[in-house]
Parts: structure tokens; sequence; C-alpha cells
């Protein structure tokens, strides 16, 4: 008769680690890439470099500087391509990157209030201008928080040293040696 192959002897392979819950069969075998949380962060950072500029642009013109309302107009209509640009980069982040897929609502409600922000700005309404703008750099305050502070990836990927790679078929078995 032939022993089965978790007889004395032999060595079984255990897993170590919670396995992913909710996750496709496909995306639970991608190892964590470490290129979607670059991708989120830089685009975070230009965003929020550009909506730093905007206020010390509307500063500017408030103060008598009439001539930089153009180029106000002109970065905010370009700004709005960095939450375009950020939907796929949160959304690589939660495929490749085994992120969460909540975030991928933060570059979706930045580009509906950076939209919202342009058009208030284009009909002069500054009652909901100013405190769009406002609203918009304490989000990407919080945006860059969340994004420089997630540390998901590089746990994925250390190593477990103290634990043993395999285990001995009577201890896999539960047997307690004596």
């Amino acid at each position: 008769m032939r022993r089965p192959p978790y007889a004395e002897g032999h060595a079984v392979a255990v897993q170590h680690g919670p396995r992913p819950k909710g996750l496709s069969g496909a995306r639970a075998r991608i190892r964590p890439r470490r290129w979607p949380i670059a991708a989120v962060r830089a685009l975070a950072t230009l965003f929020a470099a550009g909506v730093i500029a905007q206020a010390a642009l509307a500063g500017r013109f408030v103060t008598g500087d009439v001539n930089l309302l153009k180029v106000h107009g002109a970065l905010g209509g370009a700004l709005i391509l960095v939450p375009m640009l950020s939907v796929p980069a949160a959304l690589s982040l939660w495929w490749f990157g085994r992120g969460p897929l909540w975030y991928v609502a933060f570059p979706l409600g930045l580009f509906a209030l950076t939209g919202a922000q342009i058009g208030a700005g284009h009909g002069r309404n500054l009652a909901l201008h100013i405190p769009l703008g406002v609203s918009l750099f304490g989000l990407t305050v919080g945006q860059m928080i969340w994004a420089y502070g997630y540390r998901r990836h590089l746990a994925d990927e250390t190593p477990d040293h103290g634990a043993p790679r395999t285990l001995p078929a009577s201890a896999a078995r539960g047997e307690v040696a004596r």
C-alpha cells in the first residue's frame, strides 16, 4: 500500500498570511506593484501644485493685477486634466497595487468639483467659486496625506523571515512531538 505524501518524513508546504478576501482569482494572483502608488502620488502632487498656484493667482488678481485673470482661467482649464488622469491611476492602484477600491471615488470627486469650480468661475459666481476653491484645497491636502501615508504595497512584499516555509508532516497533521 502506498503512503500519502504527508506521511512521515515528507514536508508539507504551509501557506502563510491571510488569503485575500473578495478578490477575483486573477487579481489575487497578481503580486502588488509599486508603480501605481508612485503615479497616484505624482498626480496628487501635480494637482496640489496647481491648486496652490490658482490660489496665488486669485490673490494677485484680487489685489489689482487684472492680467492674471486669463492665466488663472487657463490654468483652471488645464488643471481639470489631472483628476481625469488620476482615475486610471487609482484603478491601477486598485488592480496592480492591491490598493483600496474606494480611492477611485477621490479623483472622481475632485474632477466633479473642479468642473463645478470652472463653471462658477466662468459664470463670475464668486459666492460659489471661492468656497469651492477652499474645498478643493482641503481635499487636495487630504489626498496628499493619504497618498504619501499609504504603505500597504510595501507590507505585502515584505518577506516573513521568522516563519518556517515548511513543516514536518507530523506537525502539519497536528501531532505533538514528545
